[in-house]
């Protein structure tokens, strides 16, 4: 029997330059509901495997590790949690927020031009492409010119339509600058995840890190976003647009899942 839905949503952060690592996994548990102490076998199986994977990172890096992981359903109790409090460097991780936000502002126009990217990419004084070189903005004009607002999200999330590691994060910086900035993208996903305090988009993707705050997430503020998508309901079109832009992968264990993995940015 298959006990996990075609939902369930897992998002890695990772940053290399402390050896951080901010993981959620929430597993959306089928309507065919196991007996309880199959479901209990299930869950301490996936805690058994975490555990696993922590204990094989902090032997294998030669730096120290720290990390957070929080696993759990969409909603009720959670199984297993360590640090989920604890404020780390949040990666592209955040992306997932700022997708949920993004599209949700967009929804009746995803596959339409989206009038405000040619302004934002093609201004050299844009706050999203004004700290890249001269041949960072050039990839981003090119690469990103003329896509819609679901082509934009997906080069964000996937690198899909885009070549360059300057387009990846231009698009980012788009949708960052588009929705009002760092401040105010955060002030946004506060009202929409009011749980989710420990995220706070404090920088453009690139930025100096010298000379701005890092983006930052708690294991508990991510689990709060992606349990959001893992819940299942017939009529939900915001979730079901923004779980298609996530990658999606087939495991034998676990069923289908989608998933967002780190990148550098």
């Amino acid at each position: 029997m298959n006990h996990t839905t075609t939902k369930p949503v897992y998002d890695i952060a990772t940053s290399h330059v402390r050896a951080i690592l901010l993981t959620a996994f929430v597993a959306a548990l089928s309507s065919c509901q196991p007996a309880q102490e199959t479901l209990q076998d299930i869950i301490e199986s996936e805690i058994r495997t975490i555990e696993q994977a922590v204990a094989e990172t902090e032997s294998g890096s030669a730096d120290s590790v720290e990390y957070s992981v929080w696993l759990g359903p969409p909603d009720g109790d959670v199984w297993y949690r360590h640090n989920t409090d604890v404020v780390r460097p949040a990666a592209s991780a955040i992306k997932t927020a700022i997708l949920i936000e993004f599209f949700s502002e967009q929804i009746e126009s995803l596959d339409q031009s989206f009038d405000a990217l040619a302004d934002i990419i093609n201004s050299p004084e844009s706050a999203a492409v004004r700290h890249f070189d001269t041949e960072q903005q050039a990839a981003a004009r090119d690469e990103l010119r003329d896509l819609t607002a679901r082509q934009l999200a997906e080069a964000m999330i996937h690198k899909e339509h885009i070549e360059t590691n300057a387009a990846y994060n231009a698009a980012a910086n788009v949708i960052i600058e588009y929705l009002g900035g760092p401040a105010a993208l955060t002030e946004r996903l506060h009202r929409r995840f009011p749980r989710a305090d420990g995220l706070q988009i404090a920088r453009y993707m690139l930025a100096d890190r010298q000379q701005n705050n890092d983006n930052l997430l708690t294991a508990e503020s991510l689990a709060t976003i992606l349990r959001y998508l893992a819940l299942d309901t017939a009529t939900d079109e915001l979730r079901d647009d923004v779980r298609a832009v996530l990658l999606l992968e087939t495991d034998e264990t676990r069923g289908e899942h989608s998933i967002k993995r780190e990148r550098q940015s």
